[in-house]
């Protein structure tokens, strides 16, 4: 049995995924490699970022594992959304999360 995680998700209605570990750790690292690089990110350029930073050999949706770190991170107050200029960017979380 593959181990796995539960990811958390800011709005208690939505559904807990269950991922493997392994995807976990190498998405999760890549958003925080991204992040300490440029400071921060546009939401809608952050699966290009992120999958120039994971191996060729992870076999999945960069995507889909994309949003749903991205969305744990933040359920955690590890990174944090923010707005520039009508877009919506992503930057580590500096105490701006009221959940802490």
């Amino acid at each position: 049995m593959t181990d796995r995680v539960d990811l958390r998700h800011a709005d208690p209605t939505k559904q807990v995924r269950r991922i493997r570990r392994d995807k976990d750790e190498q998405v999760r690292a890549a958003i925080l490699s991204v992040l300490r690089d440029r400071r921060t990110v546009h939401v809608v350029d952050l699966d290009g970022e992120v999958a120039a930073r994971l191996s060729p050999s992870f076999e999945a949706s960069v995507g889909w594992y994309t949003t749903a770190v991205k969305l744990d991170l933040e359920a955690r107050c590890v990174i944090a959304r923010g707005a520039e200029q009508r877009r919506q960017v992503l930057q580590l979380d500096e105490g701006m999360c009221a959940a802490g």
